[in-house]
């Protein structure tokens, strides 16, 4: 009995953190969005290269946080 609550509690906990983790990338998905349609008007300016290396840069951290963040979601899963 006690090992089914557990059980229970763990499936529970894991959508949780499933729920959440799918938010958190939304929220990237949204702001990779907005950076990626930025970066498309500021290259057709030329006077802007500097720029848009700049945000190249700022998608490549993003796209690491998402990378970072939904493995320590996964570990922290597994170790529960």
């Amino acid at each position: 009995m006690f090992e089914s609550l557990a059980d229970d509690a763990r499936t529970e906990i894991g959508l949780q953190m499933d729920k959440g983790l799918l938010h958190i990338e939304h929220k990237f998905e949204k702001k990779i969005i907005g950076v990626n349609e930025e970066l498309a008007k500021v290259k057709k300016d030329k006077r802007m290269e500097d720029r848009v290396s700049g945000i190249e840069d700022d998608i490549a951290e993003i796209r690491s946080d998402i990378k970072v963040r939904s493995m320590t979601a996964m570990i922290a899963l597994v170790a529960t």
